[in-house]
């Protein structure tokens, strides 16, 4: 027969290794379930990412994370990663021609939840305290940039608190407004970026 009609077609690429971009290599205090990203890799798209995470540099199974078709270059895995551990990971990149090597491997140690404060002033039943009441505490332990929030309400279960006072970066709170006749109960927590505290004990 003659030859049919003449069609063309272009091949495409498999698509680069991304570049990491966060968390950073050797970075500190990372949250628990931190914000992963990356750069966008050259290929023919659509192009999807694999993610891994783990705390050997092996990347040995069982992984700690690694969860692929991600069509984003950015990743949040949720809170599943402990406290003050070394973790390391790594991206790859998978289009319809192929995948792409490894990106480099970067590595980062999540951060440490606040502890639970310690309440110091008023005394646990002191009486005849004056209005506006002083509250103190001592600074909680962890990772960075700690804050404290208090609560104040004449009922101690604490259902309709009348101060509930947050983001405070000092372990003092002044409280006005309150019935110089009253009976009172307060606490208070702490939070970072890693997590929160539970409620120290009331007083």
């Amino acid at each position: 027969s003659n030859w049919s009609t003449t069609w063309s077609f272009t091949t495409g690429t498999a698509p680069t290794a991304p570049s990491l971009s966060a968390p950073s290599s050797g970075a500190q205090n990372a949250a628990l379930a931190p914000d992963f990203s990356w750069t966008t890799s050259i290929g023919t798209q659509p192009i999807t990412y694999t993610v891994e995470v783990d705390i050997e540099n092996t990347f040995a199974e069982p992984k700690v994370i690694s969860v692929g078709s991600i069509y984003d270059t950015t990743f949040n895995p949720g809170a599943v990663l402990s406290q003050n551990t070394l973790y390391y990971w790594r991206v790859m990149a998978t289009n319809l021609i192929g995948t792409s090597s490894w990106s480099s491997t970067y590595s980062f140690t999540t951060g440490t939840m606040p502890s639970v404060p310690a309440l110091l002033l008023p005394l646990d039943l002191a009486t005849d305290i004056s209005v506006p009441a002083a509250l103190e505490w001592n600074a909680s332990t962890g990772s960075p940039s700690i804050t404290y929030t208090v609560q104040v309400d004449d009922d101690s279960l604490f259902d309709s608190p009348e101060y509930n006072q947050g983001f405070i970066s000092t372990t003092d709170f002044s409280v006005s407004s309150l019935d110089a006749a009253g009976t009172y109960y307060w606490r208070v927590k702490a939070k970072n970026d890693i997590g929160e505290s539970s409620w120290a004990v009331a007083r």
